[in-house]
């Protein structure tokens, strides 16, 4: 439901944009609001390892659900601004919610249970990222604006609701002493630098392309 509302919102707000101003350019700003607090997904770990997995869920979907609500506000041209500051919150909760449902699988299933709980949950995420672009532009054409914003913050009430009915003992914070946030982020990017994956990335592109 989470995802629904993420993927609608997108393609939906980007088309609202072009209808009050009439810009490429300015449905275009949609896509790069959305898409610039990705840059800092690597960062987002050192976040979700503070607090349990289960509660920064479950607050990131109930703020999004507030934020969607700024949609009602617009009523023209002069208010796409909200439309920008709305779609900006977007991602960066994208950024949060998708390493917390990653980090919060473990903490519900076993460890031998988490293929037969991956799989599927990654089978209705890539379906839901599939139809719903299309979902939300059908929808905005037929009700408008008003009323994709308010069903997109439905989605992540639902969204909230249905995290906060499931038991997660394995949720805790996995920082518990003081540990410098700088050493922590520098530790985390010397992982990713040393995996294999990274370095055949590096040898293949990076290299070439420096």
């Amino acid at each position: 439901m989470s995802t629904l509302g993420d993927r609608a919102l997108i393609i939906a707000f980007g088309i609202w944009v072009k209808e009050l101003t009439g810009s490429n350019a300015a449905a275009g700003g949609a896509f790069f609001f959305v898409a610039l607090p990705f840059l800092f997904a690597p960062f987002a770990g050192v976040l979700i390892d503070r607090f349990p997995r289960r509660q920064i869920f479950i607050v990131t979907n109930l703020a999004m659900a507030g934020v969607m609500l700024l949609g009602l506000l617009v009523r023209g041209e002069g208010q796409v601004w909200l439309l920008y500051a709305t779609i900006l919150c977007y991602g960066i909760a994208a950024v949060i919610i998708t390493a917390t449902q990653a980090a919060l699988v473990p903490a519900i299933v076993d460890e031998d249970a988490l293929p037969d709980a991956n799989g599927p949950l990654q089978t209705s995420a890539d379906g839901v990222k599939l139809l719903a672009p299309l979902f939300g532009a059908a929808l905005f054409t037929v009700v408008g604006g008003h009323a994709v914003a308010l069903l997109d913050a439905a989605t992540f009430l639902v969204a909230a609701v249905c995290v906060w009915l499931i038991r997660a003992p394995g949720d805790q914070r996995h920082v518990t002493g003081a540990l410098e946030l700088r050493e922590e982020v520098l530790s985390g990017l010397r992982h990713i630098y040393r995996s294999r994956h990274c370095a055949r990335w590096w040898a293949h592109w990076a290299l070439p392309c420096w």
